[in-house]
Parts: C-alpha cells; structure tokens; sequence
C-alpha cells in the first residue's frame, strides 16, 4: 500500500495544470474534493482524526494594550472556547507540476481557495483588573487562499519526508461581529486590525513550518495512516 501511495503520489505531482484535465488530474481532484472533505467533515476516528466541521481549538489566552501606550494598556481581551466553522469548504484551483525545480522528485504549486470561514469563540473585555464586559464573537474570513509549493526528493526507501512547503495565506476581508451586533464601531475597527495581522508575512511562514512538520512526522512518517486514508477512500483496491 505505501508503494501505491508513492506512485499515485507522483502521477498526481506531475499531472500539470487542472484544466488540462488528465486521468491523473481527475483522480486528485476527486481524491481531494470528495475523499478528503469527506474526511474533515466526518472525522476518521482510527487514526486519531476528529471531525473538522466544526474543528475544536484548545485556546486559552489574553491580550492587551494593542500596540497604543497609556490609552489601552489597562484593557485585555480573554478569549477562549474558539471552533472554525468551513475548513471543508475549500476548492483546490491550481496545482501545476515544475519538474524542473526538481528532477529527482516532485515540486509544484498549489492554490486552495476558501470563499469564507467562520472562528466562534467566548470573550471577556477586562479592565483595571475588573470583567467589564463578556460575550461571543464571531470571526468572517472572507475570500482566503493559501498558495504556496510542494517540494519532496524521491527517497531511496519508502521512508519519504518533505523537502520544503510553503503555505502562503491571503485574506480579502474580515468581518468581526459581537452578540451579532453588525453595526458595533468597535467590532469593525478590530476587523481590520485582525485582517492585517492574519497578512502578515510571519503568519505565513508560521503556517508553512507547521504544515510541513505535520506532514512529515504525522504522515509521510506513518504509513498505517495512509493505509487508512487510502482504504477509505478507495476500499475496493
């Protein structure tokens, strides 16, 4: 099964642009827009994956001052009990094969796009030390993608890891909405300030050491959970 997955991972790798719709395109795309959304809606509980829809976030943790000295240095915000609502909800829109960058492997870019996400979660505006005011919110992601390449050296064995991935996020906008009071200066104002801080590049580069951490030790290091991937999606082979 891990040299399936090996072979099937290349023809998917070199495959070319999407809208030259080869066989091999055809497959990833049905791999990834049925297989995988299946996946990060229902969970896949033998190999330690929860359901993503909506994903459950360990957040616990406060901040304050918001960059501006003697004027909101007293002021934190708490925020916990956070989920995102539409991870599911992506369409892959580029993958395009650069065999060049790598003869010895694969390497491509990729495009995922999300029209919007949703994080929900419980606030608690402290000031001088007192719970001035609590609530919920939530945070719009509007028109998010996530671009970057996909870079991994055939391995000698079947003991493969990535190279290099890089996640790069982009935000159109962001819709902060308190007790779903649209109309709140403050809840707009802070939609912006959380827009900017999401475009950072730091976010990305966090992101990209993330993904490739997870896909190699979580993954490409543990092939009984690609066995069961690809037993779920295609049980009869």
């Amino acid at each position: 099964m891990r040299t399936f997955f090996a072979l099937a991972f290349l023809a998917l790798a070199s495959a070319g642009p999407l809208k030259d719709e080869p066989t091999e395109v055809i497959a990833a795309k049905k791999f990834i827009n049925e297989c995988v959304k299946n996946v990060l809606i229902n969970g896949l509980p033998e190999i330690n994956i929860p359901s993503h829809e909506p994903l459950k976030l360990n957040v616990n943790f406060t901040y304050g001052n918001f960059g501006i000295p003697n004027i909101f240095e007293k002021f934190y915000i708490h925020i916990n009990n956070a989920v995102i609502e539409g991870i599911p909800e992506f369409e892959l829109i580029e993958l395009v094969s650069h065999p060049e960058n790598n003869p010895n492997g694969v390497f491509f870019d990729y495009t995922i796009s999300w029209k919007s996400m949703v994080i929900k979660n419980d606030w608690e505006l402290i000031v001088l030390g007192w719970k001035y005011a609590e609530g919920q919110q939530n945070i719009y992601l509007i028109d998010t993608t996530i671009s970057g390449t996909w870079n991994m050296t055939n391995a000698q064995s079947m003991q493969q890891s990535l190279d290099a991935l890089t996640a790069n996020i982009k935000i159109r906008d962001v819709e902060l909405v308190l007790d779903n009071t649209k109309r709140d200066i403050f809840a707009m104002s802070f939609g912006r300030v959380i827009n900017q801080a999401l475009n950072i590049p730091a976010v990305s580069e966090a992101l990209s050491a993330g993904l490739l951490n997870k896909f190699n030790v979580d993954w490409l290091q543990k092939g009984e959970r690609i066995d069961a991937m690809l037993n779920y999606c295609w049980p009869k082979y």
